[in-house]
């Protein structure tokens, strides 16, 4: 059998439900870098000659047969959803046939392999600036990079096993628009201003476009318990609020699906894909103007090779833009995570104590124990991040305080 050359880092099964309606079936394909559009075939998008090939000891292997069970068992499973357009088309084994796909999917792309080459490279040089490597650092060539991805394949259980924690959600796009695919199809999200996006960070929203009029969204749990803490409020919670949390409501409960409960959810997700590809957006038609005025803003996102930044040893990580100005305490509890803004924050021994205003806020926070971490924020900078801590609060009239303090436990020998 001859070897296969024509690679995909987007399955074709998915790519399929993005051709137009054109004469040919055709899908529209939008290069960030040279700002043209063209069309292709399905069995030319997504894809690249090559790719999964690997030099080894002198050996070269082609693993793009690698794939092929995962995207086979995925196939037949989300054509199935896409069909019925609910959640409740999938079962257990379904829900993990998917997660497991979707771990490829994150694995797969020419992202992750420019992520690890530029991370490694900036490390690297990191440690050659502090002295620790003499001399030029090495660099990561792109044969040791498809080695490390092709072993991540094979070592995926821990995506996976995340994402199938995750509830999932079905989204579809507003009246008259449809959703865009990329070379990096799905893309991670945290509404909130301290929120990290790896898949196990708290309030993380990972959407991946399966058809032109679907997506598939993993949603952190405590999105769903905000939902239903807001639909619980009912006519006692302001428009559009009310609404928004009863749309979200009924597809949590129902798996059918929801635009969010929002205008601008289309865009807003097909901005997403613009910002996390390498190069190449897929479309079932030829407007790209969304696209071409978020690159006139900012034309760095022509070509993106990584989504992590490495900080410089020694030195504070740079602040967050988001984040509120003002003295802000972020609390990673039990079941949820919140912040609350400070009236004062002091240094104690062993930790430190900071107060703030509303008494509704003690009461949330000391609800939601024990904690499994708090940070520290000032004007979005990070000052403080203490994690095995022991909390003391104390209610007052106009103000709070909560103590944190290390929560150290002395084991006597022979105990």
């Amino acid at each position: 059998m001859a070897e296969s050359k024509k690679h995909h880092f987007v399955p074709q099964s998915i790519l399929r439900r993005f051709k137009g309606d054109n004469a040919t079936g055709s899908l529209y394909v939008y290069d960030k870098q040279c700002d043209a559009v063209r069309s292709s075939s399905v069995l030319s998008a997504g894809m690249e000659n090559g790719f999964n090939t690997v030099n080894i000891d002198g050996k070269r292997i082609n693993f793009e047969a690698d794939f092929n069970d995962a995207d086979d068992a995925m196939a037949v499973v989300l054509e199935r959803l896409v069909a019925a357009r609910t959640i409740a088309a999938l079962d257990a084994s379904d829900r993990l046939i998917v997660a497991d796909a979707a771990a490829v999917q994150l694995l797969r792309t020419k992202m992750l392999r420019t992520t690890i080459r530029s991370v490694t490279g900036a490390v690297l040089a990191e440690f050659g600036r502090i002295g620790l490597i003499q001399g030029e650092p090495p660099v990561m060539d792109e044969q040791a990079a498809r080695a490390m991805a092709r072993n991540a394949l094979h070592e995926r259980e821990h995506q996976r096993d995340i994402l199938v924690t995750r509830d999932l959600l079905l989204i579809k796009p507003e009246l008259g628009t449809s959703f865009w695919i990329s070379d990096n199809p799905i893309v991670r999200y945290n509404p909130n201003p301290y929120g990290d996006t790896t898949l196990s960070s708290p309030g993380i929203e990972v959407y991946w476009p399966i058809a032109a009029d679907l997506i598939l969204a993993y949603m952190c749990p405590t999105f769903g318990r905000r939902i239903e803490d807001g639909f619980a409020l009912g006519d006692a919670l302001d428009e559009p609020f009310r609404t928004q949390c009863a749309d979200l409501h009924d597809s949590l409960t129902n798996g059918t699906p929801t635009t969010l409960g929002r205008c601008g959810t289309t865009a807003f997700l097909n901005e997403l894909q613009v910002r996390s590809s390498s190069r190449f957006i897929y479309s079932r038609d030829d407007d790209f103007s969304l696209a071409q005025k978020i690159l006139a803003t900012d034309p760095t996102l022509r070509s993106v090779e990584n989504m992590v930044t490495v900080g410089r040893i020694g030195e504070d990580p740079s602040p967050r833009t988001n984040m509120p100005r003002g003295l802000q305490l972020v609390v990673y509890g039990r079941d949820d995570h919140h912040m609350v803004p400070l009236i004062s924050f002091n240094d104690a021994e062993g930790g430190f104590d900071v107060t703030f205003q509303h008494a509704v806020y003690l009461d949330m926070l000391m609800a939601d124990q024990p904690w499994r971490e708090v940070r520290i924020f000032e004007d979005g900078a990070e000052r403080r991040c203490m994690q095995e801590i022991k909390v003391a609060a104390e209610r007052g009239t106009e103000r709070q305080r909560i103590s944190v303090r290390n929560l150290i436990v002395l084991t006597e020998i022979g105990n």
